[in-house]
């Protein structure tokens, strides 16, 4: 490479950091996961949390939260190997500390919302397994939408 020993101009380097900055969001976007992807997550995700809830003592919800798992185990090896075959290295452990903390964080949301589901149910509250469901279903929507594998947060166009 060329060392450059030339001034460069601030439109020059403003222009540098944009073509990055650019560059860097495309990236991003590249590895957030595709609409289908997302939506049958949604449903998956929504649907293993409501056969969860609804499983205390019933081996035909225990079974369909098994489905549910297995469907949601192959979904994300698909779409593993999807990224893996367009040549994108996805990391399966977070490296950095807020990726540790965000994770940790949204883990716990989710399984706070699957606890308290099946303890209500248990209570007699038969219509809160919907409505947890439906809330983790758009919680994972909402994370695939907009954080990548990386643990980025991507920007939208107007920000």
């Amino acid at each position: 490479m060329k060392q450059n020993s030339g001034n460069i101009s601030v439109e020059e380097a403003k222009d540098a950091l944009m073509h990055l900055d650019n560059a860097n969001q495309l990236a991003e976007k590249y590895l957030r996961p595709p609409l289908v992807f997302r939506v049958v997550m949604t449903f998956i995700i929504g649907g293993l949390t409501y056969a969860a809830a609804m499983s205390s003592g019933s081996s035909l919800w225990t079974f369909v939260c098994s489905i549910f798992t297995i469907a949601l185990l192959v979904t994300m090896l698909v779409h593993y190997f999807y990224l893996r075959s367009q040549g994108v290295k996805v990391r399966i452990c977070p490296l950095t500390r807020f990726e540790r903390w965000f994770s940790f964080v949204s883990g716990f949301v989710v399984a706070a919302i699957l606890v308290g589901a099946m303890q209500l149910e248990k209570a007699g509250y038969s219509w809160i397994p919907i409505v947890s469901g439906t809330i983790n279903g758009l919680l994972a929507y909402y994370m695939f939408s907009n954080f990548t594998a990386s643990g980025a947060r991507i920007k939208s166009e107007g920000e």
